[in-house]
């Protein structure tokens, strides 16, 4: 027993750590003075040399020491004449704030103050063009599809059920003309070498074999090659430049990630030092490739592993591809209005058709979901779209194949 004692405890013994300590001290002081608050609400007495500014959602009051001879920090100092806060958030990034009699002087020198153009800005240089005399407000605004309030489920909840089932016959039409009876597109997933470790990494994880399958065919299509421009459309963190470098890790390329938020890249060292790279942070809708500095003295590949919405409309109008619709998309800047116009598809009704897009992903709602039937079919969740650039002859073939269902299907209405 001696010797044991020596020895110490046994070593399934846990004591807690000081951090547990510490919280739980601070958890007992918040019940204190949450325990000292009478039954009106009054707040107890503030602590010596703090700041007065009660925290109400917290029950506690300002950490900070207050300022020499004031009641409050330098955070929240009160005017003793106007009782205004001396400072103020800013309005660049309202998680900071500023002096307010500075706020002016602070405006000039705010990192989060918005950067100048790059020199291939181009004001809405890829949206179509607009709506030529809208017969209402109401298609004007279909058209466009910039207000949260005709998107998705709000769409589906303010539609008439007489113009659902006009919507839905329309529908049916189109499909039984351009898919029905038709081979359905098959689902070519490739791989590639350089994904192998990332792979195992994430146990075969969903964005690795996209990443992988894009590579595969832009190997497959011999776009991986040597003194060739590649430009990530919605590049985020640049995981797939990252990738597209590994493999074809020539010199002579050149990298061009385009996004709109700024984020952390997770670029390797190596590929930032001896790469030809540049960010541009910027709206697609603003993106002139034609001035950016010699783009054209290489091959283009677009590349692009997701691409919501109008954005891949955006994309491939600046780089004149071809695409679907998608939930957040638009009537105005859809890449092919001429074809949904031979379709009879109007405003209103793409406006419809890209709501319920999303049920392709994500289901079509059920009596379960749905919180109220008689107002109309509601769309649940969101879905997005994976971009791929590739074009070859096979999209030809189903280009002229499209048009001749859609001759077959403006005789059949006519008849």
């Amino acid at each position: 027993m001696d010797e044991q004692r020596q020895r110490g405890p046994p070593a399934w013994v846990a004591y807690p750590s000081s951090g547990s300590v510490a919280k739980k001290a601070r958890k007992a002081k918040a019940k204190a003075i949450a325990g000292s608050i009478d039954q009106h609400g009054a707040a107890p007495a503030p602590p010596a040399n703090g700041c007065y500014f009660w925290v109400a959602n917290k029950r506690r009051y300002c950490k900070l020491l207050a300022n020499a001879g004031r009641r409050f920090c330098v955070e929240h100092d009160v005017d003793d004449a106007t009782g205004a806060r001396l400072r103020t958030p800013c309005p660049l990034y309202p998680k900071h704030l500023v002096a307010t009699k500075d706020l002016d002087k602070h405006l000039l020198k705010c990192v989060h103050r918005p950067k100048p153009p790059p020199a291939c800005f181009h004001l809405d240089v890829n949206r179509g063009a607009p709506i030529a005399a809208p017969s209402s407000v109401q298609t004007e605004t279909a058209a466009e599809g910039d207000d949260g309030e005709h998107r998705s489920a709000n769409v589906l909840a303010t539609l008439p059920r007489e113009a659902f089932d006009h919507f839905v016959a329309k529908l049916n039409g189109i499909w039984d003309a351009l898919v029905a009876d038709k081979p359905d597109i098959p689902l070519v997933v490739l791989g590639h070498a350089v994904m192998a470790d990332r792979l195992a990494e994430t146990h075969q994880g969903k964005h690795a074999l996209q990443q992988a399958s894009l590579l595969g065919h832009l190997e497959q299509k011999k776009l991986l090659e040597p003194n060739t421009c590649y430009v990530e459309y919605g590049c985020g963190k640049g995981e797939m430049t990252r990738y597209v470098h590994m493999a074809s890790p020539s010199q002579d390329n050149r990298y061009i990630l385009i996004d709109r938020r700024t984020a952390q890249l997770k670029l390797e060292y190596d590929f930032r030092k001896q790469a030809r790279w540049e960010c541009l942070t910027m709206d697609i809708k603003d993106l002139d490739l034609t001035l950016v500095a010699d783009v054209t003295r290489q091959p283009i590949v677009a590349v692009s592993k997701h691409l919501c919405g109008v954005a891949t409309d955006l994309s491939l109008r600046s780089i004149e591809r071809h695409m679907d619709v998608h939930g957040i998309c638009n009537y105005r800047d859809y890449v092919n209005r001429e074809y949904l116009q031979r379709m009879g598809v109007t405003p209103e009704l793409f406006r419809v058709l890209a709501a319920v897009s999303t049920w392709l992903v994500c289901g079509a709602p059920t009596a379960s979901k749905s919180a109220n039937k008689d107002s109309g079919p509601r769309e649940e969740g969101d879905g997005s779209v994976d971009g791929n650039d590739n074009e070859d002859d096979e999209n030809e073939d189903r280009a002229r194949a499209e048009d001749a269902a859609v001759t077959e299907a403006r005789q059949t209405a006519d008849g």
